[in-house]
């Protein structure tokens, strides 16, 4: 014990009991000089009691113990000179850098945050980190070199600008935040987030490359048919393999372009009528609803009522017209609203109105039912527009296409051909002039 007892000036209650008097309760590390000696005689992370602590102290004192190297080293950091100059009564230096202290008492910025007057362990969701490299968001870790904590959200910087993203939510593009699309990063210079789907440009086209249907090929979008591919500008699939359209028709009043087919001697729209006229009688299904414009009209076309379709006063509605042959009505120059016979005429030719549905509607496009498969074997591509009524009513888009005949049955009904989702047959169907059905065009 001599060798313990060998140090200068042994006065203990008045060099050790006055700083760790001053650090209990508090949880945390204090540090002081003992005879002008730099040692460490109190670095506890729990509260201890008063006589443990002054036991460790007279230990480390007497130097019975060694001190830890890391212990050691927390005492040299505090006792480094600062950068700049500090106020000791209100703060202390730590590895050159000067910080406030905790309610008058030093602590380790590294391990401790000091909260409500005390020094605590810094611990986020139990995981104990460096509060001078992490913060703690809810009880998410996060980097203080690159994130930040936003609303409870934790942000990343996006390169090397001042914007922060949500990884949830947001990507960047270089420097710039954009939103995701439905959780998908996707490159804005080739790529868009259309209907929350991440579409890729394919010389002037859009198309979902994930869709293994889908290959964009000398700068044209090419789908699936089979063991092939085919363009569906120009070319269509159906049960025999790729065909070619007949051709393309331009209606030279708005400039729209519409495919057309060559089924028997007779040559149709291959696409639903999409021309505004009169629009207060003409509509397009939206979703539970009638709309003016969209995708959905360019992919059903629109819906009109009888008397808007054959071109002539809505009175028509309920009063009867007579039609004469070939009545362009609202179609293209040159082309004309079917009547009854030339629809009977296309029956006949796809082998029957029994299994004109499974022949004449689109691959793509109707509601599914089990056992029919729709086949599209001449290219007319029927789609289903569904129905409207003229006060606004809508439905059966998916289950039902109608299309106008120029022939009536009565002062206020009309024929239509109707093809359904979970039928093959199309038949007609004489229904009120008011309702708002699709439009094929034949050429006259």
């Amino acid at each position: 014990m001599s060798n313990c007892l060998s140090h200068d000036s042994l006065d203990l209650p008045e060099q050790i009991r006055t700083p760790i008097y001053k650090a209990l309760p508090s949880v945390g590390y204090t540090y002081f000089r003992i005879n002008r000696i730099k040692k460490i005689c109190f670095l506890f992370p729990v509260t201890c009691s008063k006589a443990l602590c002054l036991l460790f102290s007279i230990i480390a004192l007497l130097g019975c113990a060694d001190i830890p190297d890391d212990l050691r080293e927390e005492a040299d950091k505090m006792s480094e000179k600062c950068k700049s100059i500090y106020n000791q009564e209100t703060d202390f230096c730590y590895d050159g850098e000067v910080y406030g202290k905790c309610n008058g008492m030093k602590y380790n910025p590294t391990t401790h945050v000091c909260q409500g007057g005390v020094a605590s362990f810094a611990k986020c969701n139990g995981t104990q980190y460096n509060p001078l490299e992490q913060g703690c968001c809810i009880s998410e870790l996060f980097s203080l070199a690159n994130q930040r904590c936003q609303n409870n959200v934790v942000e990343t910087i996006c390169g090397t600008g001042n914007n922060y993203h949500n990884p949830v939510t947001q990507f960047c593009n270089g420097n710039e935040v954009l939103n995701l699309c439905s959780s998908e990063v996707y490159n804005p210079t080739n790529q868009r987030c259309q209907n929350n789907a991440v579409e890729t440009i394919c010389g002037s086209e859009w198309y979902d490359a994930r869709n293994t249907y889908l290959r964009c090929q000398s700068n044209v979008v090419e789908t699936k048919c089979g063991t092939g591919w085919y363009n569906s500008a120009t070319q269509y699939c159906s049960s025999d393999g790729v065909k070619e359209y007949y051709g393309k028709l331009t209606d030279s009043r708005d400039g729209k372009t519409y495919k057309i087919t060559k089924i028997g001697t007779q040559i149709w729209m291959a696409e639903n009528l999409n021309y505004i006229d009169r629009a207060y009688n003409s509509k397009c299904a939206g979703i539970g609803t009638l709309v003016d414009a969209g995708s959905v009209c360019d992919n059903y076309g629109r819906l009109y009522d009888w008397s808007t379709a054959m071109g002539i006063a809505t009175s028509y509605n309920s009063t009867f017209y007579t039609a004469p042959a070939k009545h362009q009505g609202i179609c293209p120059s040159g082309w004309h609203i079917p009547n009854d016979y030339e629809w009977d005429e296309l029956m006949t030719a796809v082998g029957g109105s029994s299994t004109a549905g499974k022949h004449l509607k689109a691959k793509e496009g109707w509601n599914s039912y089990s056992g029919i498969v729709n086949e599209d074997t001449y290219g007319f591509a029927a789609l289903p527009g569904g129905d409207g009524y003229s006060v606004g009513n809508f439905g059966s888009v998916g289950d039902f296409g109608n299309w106008w005949s120029a022939s009536e049955d009565n002062a206020n009904y009309a024929y239509n051909r109707r093809m359904s989702y979970n039928y093959e047959d199309a038949y007609w169907n004489p229904t009120s002039k008011a309702y708002l059905y699709s439009v094929r065009c034949l050429q006259d």
